[in-house]
């Protein structure tokens, strides 16, 4: 149900990190993770991961592949990392259908 599952009909499928237990829930909310610099190159090693702002604090996987942690995961190697909006994080509904859109536009 959701976005999982409409990013597991295009061949995505989300990694465990939450359900790892090894991160600690920025804010309380449960829906972020405060993952280190020095986790990143063991934990974020998934084919694809997509990059996006927080607060409207917008960063760009060309940005983050500037630097060397981000450049060598394998995502970033084989041109996997793809940006969206900084709203996708929490959308409204009408977000929700841009994610969706943005979605079908990058591997539709």
């Amino acid at each position: 149900v959701g976005f999982p599952k409409e990013l597991a009909d295009v061949g995505l499928e989300p990694a465990p990190l939450k359900a790892s237990g090894k991160f600690e829930s920025y804010g309380g909310s449960g829906d972020i993770l405060t993952i280190s610099k020095e986790q990143i190159t063991s934990e974020l090693t998934m084919p694809t991961v997509f990059v996006l702002g927080f607060n409207r604090d917008v960063v760009t996987a060309e940005e983050l592949s500037q630097d060397p942690v981000f450049a060598d995961l394998p995502a970033f190697k084989d041109g996997h990392a793809y940006d969206l909006p900084y709203w996708v994080h929490r959308p409204d509904y009408d977000e929700a259908l841009g994610t969706l859109d943005k979605i079908e536009e990058l591997f539709g």
